[in-house]
């Protein structure tokens, strides 16, 4: 692949093949370098920004592994999965503000969503996270773990119906935690339904 590429054969395809074996062999620096090459010349696949900034990240360059990652978002704002990457590369509160970020630009994921939840809880923001996972809930009505998520938010807050009502219509294909939060909803509002 070198060789083709110092041939004049520049297309994104072989730059990403580049980017692949520089990753898989532990080149960072060379592996990000033809990623960047791979987009700028074409559509590259996102999951190769990820891992390169894995591998980054991994030989404790933080620095470039955010570099690889908003450098894709400046091409592919809608790739929600770098967006989360990116979101992970710091503590908590540069993890909120990413995430405020990426629901900004991406703001009908309901993954993002969830994400920002889960880091707005972190923070001990109870309202911003449970606010999060309620848009998150409205636009994916089928991911019944950000209902059982939303519903412990409400159960810890001592809002039994609203647990209840979040957790009732999953009861028959529920996970065992969603039953045994179910069981604890119901138990303390004195409810044997």
């Amino acid at each position: 692949l070198e060789t083709a590429i110092e041939s004049g054969r520049r297309d994104a395809a072989t730059w990403a093949r580049l980017a692949r074996l520089r990753l898989d062999s532990g080149d960072a620096a060379g592996g990000v370098q033809a990623v960047e090459r791979a987009f700028l010349i074409g559509d590259a696949d996102t999951q190769l920004a990820l891992d390169a900034a894995g591998l980054a990240q991994k030989a404790g360059n933080a620095k470039l592994a955010r570099q690889v990652l908003r450098s894709t978002l400046t091409r592919k704002p809608d790739a929600v999965m770098v967006w989360l990457g990116l979101a992970k590369l710091d503590g908590p509160a540069k993890e909120k503000e990413v995430l405020e970020e990426a629901v900004g630009s991406v703001p009908k994921s309901a993954e993002a969503w969830r994400a920002l939840g889960h880091a707005r809880l972190a923070l001990e923001d109870a309202k911003g996270g449970v606010a999060a996972l309620k848009t998150a809930l409205e636009l994916a009505p089928a991911m019944s773990e950000v209902a059982v998520e939303l519903a412990e938010q409400h159960f810890q807050a001592g809002d039994l119906d609203a647990a209840a009502r979040l957790l009732k219509p999953l009861a028959a294909g529920a996970t065992a935690h969603a039953h045994r939060l179910l069981a604890a909803v119901l138990g303390k509002k004195g409810d044997a339904r």
